[in-house]
């Protein structure tokens, strides 16, 4: 551990990759990219006891995080405020910090795919005031974590996920509205219309059992029936 960041690259503008790596009990960020500009990713790395994990505020590039666990920090599991670039959290677990990924007021499109956040003392995933277009999807598990979108101006949609033990989405003020449609609220019924989905957002046609990988991958084409021909532009939820 070091007294400050155990990476710190704020503000680089190449491309730089963190693999295979751990990066503990550090008194600031365990990766400090705050203000990059280049292509960055983390993968396959611990992160954990620091202060916050992965530290992204306005980073205006590009970057992914995957395979990676971000356990036990005091504030923040990934820290994207104020993001101007695409980036995506993939096949990652982001579970027992402050907040789980936070992204308000960003701007850019992102995407958490396939990830587990659980158990953070706040927020598992904070999406308030962003004007991007985002997607949480992928068997994602969210569990005794909210899911927070308010005042949102972007397209956004959450597909796919376990909202387990009291996990709800707060969508007060988004517009337009989300898109909450086959998920898992811990019951066949799906989420309540009080505590469990708020504001605009649909939460209809909620899964009949837990989402898992065995029901990804699959390829679906509609056709127009009266010539057979595939239909372009719909919207299937499996």
């Amino acid at each position: 551990g070091n007294d400050g960041d155990g990476l710190s690259l704020a503000r680089a503008t190449g491309r730089w990759t963190v693999a295979d790596a751990v990066v503990r009990d550090n008194t600031d960020a365990g990766i400090d990219a705050a203000e990059t500009t280049g292509f960055w990713s983390v993968a396959d790395t611990t992160v954990d006891g620091n202060a916050l994990c992965v530290l992204a505020t306005g980073a205006a590039g590009d970057w992914t995080v995957s395979g990676r666990r971000v356990l036990f920090n005091d504030a923040e599991g990934t820290e994207a405020s104020e993001t101007g670039g695409d980036w995506r959290v993939v096949d990652t677990n982001v579970s027992e910090n402050g907040d789980g990924v936070v992204a308000p007021r960003s701007s850019g499109d992102w995407e958490i795919d396939n990830a587990t956040v659980e158990f953070n003392d706040d927020d598992g995933i904070d999406a308030g005031d962003a004007d991007g277009n985002w997607t949480v999807y992928g068997t994602t598990d969210l569990t005794n974590n909210d899911l927070v979108a308010t005042g949102t101006s972007g397209r956004w949609a959450v597909h796919r996920t376990n909202l387990r033990v009291g996990s709800t989405i707060d969508a007060t003020g988004t517009n337009p509205r989300g898109n909450a449609r086959r998920n898992w609220w811990g019951t066949p019924q799906g989420a309540g219309p009080i505590d469990g989905c708020v504001g605009n957002v649909t939460c209809r046609n909620p899964l009949g059992e837990e989402a898992d990988d065995d029901a990804t991958g699959v390829d679906v084409t509609v056709y127009n029936g009266s010539d057979d021909r595939p239909f372009t532009g719909a919207r299937v939820y499996l």
